[in-house]
């Protein structure tokens, strides 16, 4: 014998009617209708099955909407106003990251810090914050052996004034290039701008290069003073001084993004 399936209806003759004699409230209905029109940029369109939705029985007052053949859009009598003239719209900024910068010019460095090479970039990270504290007087929980250089170089900048974790934006054509510098140290005739780095190989000197520059020429936009860059090497106790590249080597950088 085949198998046969059996569908068990269950109603009640009360609830139906209970359910006739209630007047439907659709306020609630209306009010979340009314969210979701006015989220339209331009154009609504209002979609509906082969049958009127008893939502729209209650809706307009006396509106009366008509089918139509295409997917049963639903339309006003009325005629619709024609579509508005949108200019075109102008060329908007770009904030990008200094990393995403570095990372346009050579696809191996990786977004973080100190990554490649290096120790890691959740070691380059710890000794960042580690550093950041020091600056502040506070001394860290974790005593790292870079922290001997960071505490040689905070003494060198004695008599400047000293800004640590500093936020910095550079426009350079339709873009602007954003990042945080370590340390900017403002003396009397100059700014120093450096960078502390967990690398153990020179390799990404050249993008260190351009990412300082960058913070020196945002430093000396905001402070009217000439700016200087070090590359602290603090896993290898050494640092790169070196005069900030010129915004034009800045500008072809932005090119390739």
């Amino acid at each position: 014998m085949g198998g046969v399936l059996h569908e068990r209806i269950i109603s009640s003759w009360r609830d139906k009617l209970m359910g006739l004699c209630k007047e439907n409230d659709r306020s609630e209905e209306r009010r979340l209708l009314f969210v979701a029109m006015s989220r339209a940029k331009q154009y609504l369109c209002l979609t509906a099955g082969d049958k009127p939705s008893t939502f729209f029985d209650h809706f307009g007052d006396g509106e009366t909407f008509e089918y139509t053949d295409r997917g049963h859009l639903l339309e006003y009598e009325e005629s619709m106003s024609r579509p508005p003239e949108i200019p075109a719209y102008s060329k908007r900024r770009r904030n990008v990251s200094v990393h995403e910068l570095m990372e346009a010019q050579d696809s191996a460095f990786a977004d973080g810090t100190d990554e490649i090479p290096g120790k890691g970039a959740d070691y380059g990270t710890a000794v960042h914050e580690a550093a950041y504290l020091m600056s502040r007087g506070i001394v860290p929980k974790e005593e790292y052996p870079e922290l001997e250089e960071v505490r040689r170089i905070l003494d060198s900048l004695e008599g400047s004034e000293i800004r640590t974790e500093i936020r910095c934006a550079l426009p350079v054509a339709d873009v602007t290039l954003r990042g945080i510098i370590d340390v900017v140290a403002e003396f009397d005739d100059r700014i120093e701008i450096h960078d502390y780095k967990t690398d153990d190989t020179d390799l990404n000197l050249p993008l260190y290069k351009l990412q300082l520059s960058i913070y020196a020429h945002a430093a000396m936009g905001a402070r009217g003073k000439k700016a200087v860059c070090f590359v602290d090497y603090v896993s290898q106790k050494k640092s790169v001084r070196f005069e900030p590249l010129p915004m034009s080597d800045i500008e072809d950088s932005v090119l390739n993004l």
